[in-house]
């Protein structure tokens, strides 16, 4: 199947609609953006956020946006970067899911208190020491996966990066 998020912004909403992904195309070019970047390899992406599916988890995550810290690779999450957040005010499970496709982005609870950002750029389940841990889905990649992904394939063989998440104006 073609990857959904390579192309344009406007073959990307093409797609998307046809899948119903979104019931209107418009939609998508005035949905809130998130941009991702990974200074060391000088790679971001951007990411359009789902309020309508997880309104809670949106309204935090641009709540403590901007945010600076070290993107480390998952050891047992498949293709997976994540980073620690602050604490967060979130008090329910929005679009949970374990599983997750190339470009999802999720807020996944570990611990009571502790919040990851993980950023799926492949295949990946959201696993860890003490088995699954559901994430709440609240954004998707729709800008430049591809080069994301192969920066982030970095961060597996030569350690952590410095990454930077900020609302994309």
């Amino acid at each position: 199947m073609k990857n959904l998020y390579i192309g344009t912004e406007r073959e990307q909403i093409r797609r998307l609609s046809i899948l119903g992904k979104y019931k209107f195309a418009s939609t998508f070019i005035c949905m809130p953006k998130i941009r991702i970047t990974l200074e060391d390899s000088n790679v971001s992406a951007v990411a359009v956020l789902h309020e309508d599916l997880a309104p809670e988890t949106c309204k935090e995550v641009q709540r403590v946006l901007p945010l600076e810290g070290n993107a480390l690779h998952a050891k047992w999450g498949g293709n997976e970067i994540w980073t620690s957040m602050p604490k967060m005010k979130i008090t329910k499970s929005e679009n949970e899911n374990i599983f997750a496709s190339p470009g999802d982005i999720m807020i996944v609870r570990p611990a009571p208190d502790v919040f990851d950002f993980a950023v799926f750029y492949g295949k990946g389940w959201c696993f860890g020491p003490t088995g699954f841990t559901p994430g709440n889905h609240f954004a998707t990649i729709v800008e430049n996966l591809p080069e994301f992904a192969k920066a982030c394939q970095n961060i597996l063989q030569k350690g952590s990066q410095k990454i930077v998440i900020k609302v994309e104006k």
